[in-house]
This record gives structure tokens, C-alpha cells and sequence, in this order.
């Protein structure tokens, strides 16, 4: 039996079959709240952050600043590279 074919149990942690009706160590099972609904209740995940606080955490305060930058920088690029195409079509009509 591979490690794919285990889970945990919701309820005590125990490895059981993917396949079995309730969980051998605990008892539990679809009646006593087990389900493919409560799968995941029993573990404790961390509540989801914003994308701001995840960009605040890694980053600092500063995240605004430094995405306004970047779209200048953009900007500025693309005129430029824009320009010498102008100029390039301009020389070549010559």
C-alpha cells in the first residue's frame, strides 16, 4: 500500500485507507461527522492574508511606492523603445 492510498483521519489524526467507512483508531465515520465535507475541519490552517498583508509582511511598509515605480519605469521603457522604432521608420524613409 503506497502513502497516496493513506489519509488522515479529521477527527484523531490517524493514517486509514482512503477507502475505508470509518477510521479504525477513532471510530469516527460518516455519521459520527466524517465526510468528504468535513475532510479538512481538524487541521489547524492559518486564516487567509490579503494580498496586501502578504506583500506588507514580506516587503515592508513601502509595497505601494515601490509597484508606482515600477510603472513609471514601464512607462518610460515603452516610450523609449517606442521612439526608436519612430525614429528608425523615419530614417529608413529617408
Amino acid at each position: 500500500m503506497t502513502r497516496d492510498d493513506m489519509i488522515s483521519c479529521p477527527h484523531c489524526g490517524g493514517d486509514i485507507k482512503r477507502s475505508a467507512r470509518a477510521c479504525p483508531h477513532c471510530g469516527s465515520d460518516e455519521e459520527t461527522g466524517w465526510s468528504s465535507n468535513t475532510y479538512l475541519d481538524g487541521i489547524d490552517l492559518p486564516e487567509e492574508a490579503s494580498y496586501e498583508e502578504i506583500l506588507r509582511n514580506e516587503f515592508g511598509n513601502n509595497v505601494r511606492h515601490r509597484r508606482g515605480s515600477n510603472r513609471i519605469l514601464l512607462i518610460l521603457i515603452t516610450f523609449l523603445i517606442m521612439a526608436v522604432i519612430v525614429a528608425g521608420i523615419l530614417i529608413s524613409l529617408r
